[in-house]
């Protein structure tokens, strides 16, 4: 699993750390067979063309997109249901 770094990285620190989200997230991934990458600069569409990604992953991207209006940390993370949005 890829994340991107301006999502999962304080870019403004030396050596990027990973912010606490994205330590968060490392931890709920640990006790499964899924490595997490964490960019180490921005957005993984900075790094591959939407094609190739689309032909590495099998998978549409734009389904992710628009963003709903809801936190995007929320949103793309683990732990978020489409049904969230549902329940106010």
């Amino acid at each position: 699993m890829v994340l991107d770094g301006d999502v999962g990285r304080d870019l403004k620190k030396r050596g990027k750390p990973y912010l606490k989200f994205a330590k968060e997230e490392r931890r709920k991934l640990a006790s499964f067979p899924i490595d997490l990458r964490i960019l180490g600069r921005y957005g993984i569409e900075s790094y591959f063309p939407q094609e190739v990604f689309e032909r590495l992953t099998g998978a549409d991207p734009s389904t992710y997109f628009p963003i709903p209006d809801v936190e995007r940390k929320k949103y793309l993370s683990i732990s978020f249901s489409y049904a969230n949005l549902l329940v106010k």
